[in-house]
């Protein structure tokens, strides 16, 4: 359908709305979901999908390679996968263009005159005997989910496809304009929200991980966990507010 309909359909269904042929909008969202949408479902896992855009921590930009793991966060959703990896990668973060993160180290001489720059892409000791990380310490955020107060949830995934179907819907039928995904998207698991976009990447890392089982904890304000014997990956939730658009799973 060319967009010059759609925008003569958003019109018309908008003016609908409300009035005594509330009926005939819901017909032409109908129309509009046949012929503009494409149906949403989890797409293949690329661990590129789960860095940062930071300008500040240039690392978290990248995937971080430690001890048979590709670990890559973007403070959101943190996913470490366990996959075989080229030995010099081992302690680097390489960027998607395949080039390395490096950091600087100045050096400055006995006195205090004169500097070397030293670049390192793996951690290394300063010469002051204290330990540096190229990377932030990962394993230091993935909850324990035998301290208690966590238990395991399933949901209604297709529900959730079909949930996103009708908000996109909505939204082009509304504004004649196609949209993937809206910050005020939410879904609800158990005692956690989640913002919509972030609990897709959260599927396909689960479906990378071959599970279906998600860890929450009671008080719906800690890191959601799925793990198996391929690796883990931990999305933190939001407050679930009333200016938020929520479906519950």
């Amino acid at each position: 359908m060319k967009q010059t309909s759609i925008d003569k359909i958003s019109k018309v269904y908008v003016a609908l709305q409300g009035s005594e042929y509330a009926g005939l909008a819901d017909l032409l969202q109908d129309v509009i979901r046949a012929e503009a949408m494409t149906p949403a479902k989890a797409g293949k896992f690329n661990i590129y999908n789960y860095v940062a855009d930071d300008e500040i921590r240039p690392a978290m930009n990248g995937v971080f390679h430690d001890r048979g793991n590709k670990v890559a966060s973007d403070a959101h959703i943190l996913i470490a996968i366990k996959e075989e990896y080229p030995a010099e990668y081992e302690g680097a973060v390489l960027l998607k263009d395949g080039s390395y993160v490096e950091t600087e180290e100045t050096v400055w001489d006995a006195e205090h005159n004169k500097s070397v720059t030293i670049q390192h892409r793996t951690a290394w000791v300063d010469k002051d005997g204290n330990n540096r990380t190229i990377y932030p310490k990962w394993e230091s955020v993935i909850p324990n989910v035998s301290a208690g107060g966590y238990r395991p949830y399933k949901f209604d995934r297709e529900k959730f496809y079909s949930w996103i179907d009708e908000k996109r819907t909505e939204h082009k039928a509304e504004t004649g304009k196609g949209i993937k995904w809206s910050p005020n998207w939410l879904c609800k698991v158990g005692p956690c929200g989640f913002k919509a976009e972030w609990f897709a990447r959260f599927i396909e890392a689960m479906d990378a991980l071959g599970t279906d089982e998600v860890y929450l904890h009671e008080d719906g304000r800690h890191a959601a966990l799925v793990q198996s014997d391929k690796g883990k990956c931990i999305l933190m939730p939001v407050l679930i507010e009333d200016r938020y658009e929520s479906v519950t799973l």
